[in-house]
């Protein structure tokens, strides 16, 4: 069945399959899709030839030859997945997803789909709903301070929807992360897509939103979800810089890392900050001094950008979880 992304987005317990190549995938895709690429990019450049000529046919004919040999491998995923919903998608419903929906629909005992109008129609559809629809919510922010680890499970509740969004965004100011960075961080555009994806999937009207502190979020959301997170009230954690210096040393220095990413890191921030201090911090990190190599870290470099940020920002402390709890029940009901 050819679907709309509507009913795409209905369809519950799905596998889906992305046709496009690599390169394509990793720019951007539904989120949970697999990616097989039916085609790799000089087969594709190939098949595109055909069909800029106006040879449809020999083009569709050339995309089949290209993945036959990739079917039976595509028939093991199926196949492993075959009580679930499998939905096609590439570009723009063209020859990619065409191809194999049309070899496995004829399947019998599992449901096959392909999206009209591909990853094209899913985008469109993601930028109309941030147009249409985010006059509809009120949000709150809490900007995940680098040093401290908001409690989640606390804030978590039925009155309106958490967005998580702290391993999902790189906080690019927060070098500790070199350590051990084993986060899978979405590019810009997956990141918009994830947040569709939780509000859209939700009754909820009223958004949490948890971010870390970034210079640019413009450069992160689209436009009119910034404009949601900048119109609601926005807070921050505030803490001694010895907790932090205590949390940070904790959260990275303890177990298995190298510092020579770190090293490297503040080698390239010589221009922004002293040779003197960059020497300091080095020296210290090298003597395993990490107290103090933290400690200057926070207080030259990570917090200056916070201070810039959250004034900048309009962002209100706030001194414990309960504080913050409280404001959120009321605001909730």
């Amino acid at each position: 069945m050819i679907i709309s992304i509507e009913k795409f987005l209905s369809i519950t317990d799905k596998l889906v399959i992305d046709m496009r190549t690599k390169e394509e995938y990793e720019s951007g895709h539904i989120i949970d899709a697999i990616n097989f690429e039916i085609l790799d990019y000089e087969e594709r450049k190939k098949v595109s030839l055909l069909y800029n000529k106006g040879l449809n046919a020999e083009a569709y004919m050339l995309a089949y030859e290209y993945a036959l040999h990739k079917l039976p491998k595509l028939f093991k995923i199926i196949k492993k997945h075959s009580k679930k919903q499998i939905v096609f998608y590439c570009s723009r419903g063209g020859s990619r997803s065409t191809i194999v929906y049309e070899v496995f629909k004829k399947l019998k005992g599992i449901n096959f789909y392909k999206i009209k109008d591909g990853y094209k129609a899913y985008r469109q559809f993601v930028n109309c709903f941030f147009e249409e629809s985010l006059d509809n919510y009120e949000s709150v922010t809490i900007f995940d301070t680098i040093g401290l680890g908001i409690q989640r499970d606390i804030l978590k509740s039925s009155k309106y929807l958490l967005v998580d969004l702290e391993k999902i965004i790189k906080p690019i100011e927060n070098p500790f992360i070199l350590l051990k960075d084993k986060n899978d961080y979405y590019n810009n555009r997956m990141v918009n897509y994830y947040i569709f994806e939780k509000l859209y999937e939700s009754n909820a009207k009223k958004i949490v939103f948890i971010l870390p502190i970034i210079s640019k979020n413009t450069d992160i959301l689209n436009e009119n979800l910034y404009q949601l997170i900048d119109s609601g009230v926005r807070y921050y954690f505030s803490e001694t810089i010895e907790t932090r210096v205590s949390k940070i040393k904790e959260m990275y220095f303890e177990n298995g890392f190298t510092l020579e990413v770190l090293i490297k890191f503040l080698n390239s921030k010589r221009k922004k900050m002293s040779n003197v201090l960059i020497n300091e911090i080095i020296e210290a990190l090298s003597e395993k001094r990490f107290n103090k190599s933290i400690e200057l870290i926070l207080l030259n470099y990570i917090d200056p950008m916070m201070d810039y940020f959250i004034k900048k920002n309009r962002v209100k402390q706030i001194k414990n979880m309960k504080e913050i709890n409280k404001y959120l029940e009321s605001w909730s009901e």
